[in-house]
């Protein structure tokens, strides 16, 4: 879980700084995004060990990405005004905040629950 907090962090700050040029940070969202999804997937597959208080936020998130992902399919059928230009990078950097949160307070749920055993 250490891991996965690190990367998200590395990434997340990366975009932030790259969202300073607006451009950048849009074309370097969607690396953010798969990044994160391919996390939330991993924390899917290992829910027993996740942070039972931190369930209903990762389910939270995985509907917000859902609803996300949805306007952003629809705004390629429907082209509409600039603050639907705006709303994707918006929401997505608020995400990849927000995930970046419940990774960390995952590991350190982890760290704190379940300490490896020594032999």
């Amino acid at each position: 879980m250490k891991t996965i907090y690190k990367i998200n962090k590395v990434i997340v700050i990366i975009n932030l700084i790259l969202a300073l040029t607006i451009y950048l940070g849009m074309l370097f969202l969607p690396i953010t995004g798969i990044v994160q999804l391919a996390s939330f997937v991993y924390f899917l597959c290992h829910w027993k060990n996740i942070n039972p208080t931190l369930k209903n936020h990762f389910i939270g998130y995985g509907i917000s990405v859902l609803i996300t992902l949805s306007i952003l399919i629809c705004m390629n059928f429907f082209k509409s005004s600039s603050f639907f230009i705006w709303m994707p990078m918006i929401s997505g950097i608020c995400l990849a905040i927000y995930f970046l949160l419940l990774s960390k307070w995952q590991m350190e749920y982890t760290d704190t629950h379940h300490k490896p055993q020594q032999v």
